[in-house]
């Protein structure tokens, strides 16, 4: 090859990105050892010398079909895996029963809703909520009729928020979300709005069987309106579980917002209380 070696040639290979392994033979007439091993060492995969046999290159050429085949085995056993660890992330952040994510899921997503907003100077909201009177549901109705409440309330609570938000099972009955770049009025306002979906709804029991009514009682809170530094994401979830337990306290079917005038004793902005 002029201007080019067999070695030579080997390293240009090798420094491609090419979609699969590429099988090299160098063919030379050369016999020493040492061209031998600088072709191996170039990323050459076997060595023949000139004049070659023709059976013996043929069975050269099976031995490269093996590892080759063997080499496509591998990456689509790698290939199933990766998609079947992604499933598998995907399964473990998400609650079976709501369809929505789960503690772990809210955690991670909260500390990367918190990060990008302390990054960028932008804000972002927290709705605590809680079904109200839910083990009246279960204790009148049965938990079949218990679990259809939670997952009617947790599609309207997905319905009733923007991609960019999201939705998680906090425990038990309780629902967090999480609102991207909303200060505390705009999360007061999205929150209303859940609960008016929510009040709303109605859940049917089966053949012959009234259906029932739920509703949903939520507590706010938002960065940076409520934020410490000392307590990061969390202190603005405790914010609004305070927010959430007055607004239950208070008689339920309501949204409250932790206010910041006072962070120790807070005090608490009344949204449009059913009357």
């Amino acid at each position: 090859m002029p201007g080019l070696s067999g070695p030579e040639l080997c390293r240009e290979i090798r420094g491609l990105k090419l979609p699969g392994y590429t099988y090299i033979i160098i063919l030379t007439h050369r016999h020493e050892r040492r061209y031998l091993i600088e072709g191996l060492e170039a990323g050459a995969d076997d060595f023949a010398s000139k004049p070659f046999d023709h059976e013996e290159i043929r069975v050269r050429l099976r031995g490269a079909e093996r590892v080759l085949m063997l080499e496509n085995e591998l990456l689509e056993a790698n290939r199933k895996l990766t998609a079947m660890n992604s499933r598998l992330q995907r399964t473990s952040r998400l609650d079976p029963l709501m369809e929505i994510g789960n503690r772990l899921a809210f955690e991670e997503e909260a500390a990367a809703f918190h990060r990008h907003a302390t990054g960028r100077g932008e804000g972002y909201g927290v709705i605590m909520c809680d079904v109200d009177h839910f083990k009246q549901f279960n204790d009148r109705y049965g938990h079949p009729v218990g679990d259809e409440i939670l997952r009617r309330v947790a599609a309207e609570i997905r319905g009733g928020i923007r991609a960019l938000d999201s939705a998680f099972r906090y425990g038990g009955e309780e629902i967090v979300v999480l609102l991207n770049g909303q200060n505390l009025q705009g999360s007061v306002a999205a929150a209303e709005r859940i609960r008016q979906r929510i009040e709303m709804l109605e859940v049917h029991r089966g053949p012959g069987q009234a259906s029932c009514r739920a509703t949903i009682s939520c507590g706010v809170a938002a960065y940076p309106e409520n934020f410490e530094s000392r307590t990061g994401w969390r202190g603005l979830v405790a914010c609004a579980d305070q927010a959430l337990y007055r607004a239950k306290a208070a008689g339920r079917n309501r949204v409250l917002a932790h206010l910041p005038d006072s962070p120790h004793v807070p005090q608490i902005l009344v949204h449009n209380v059913p009357a």
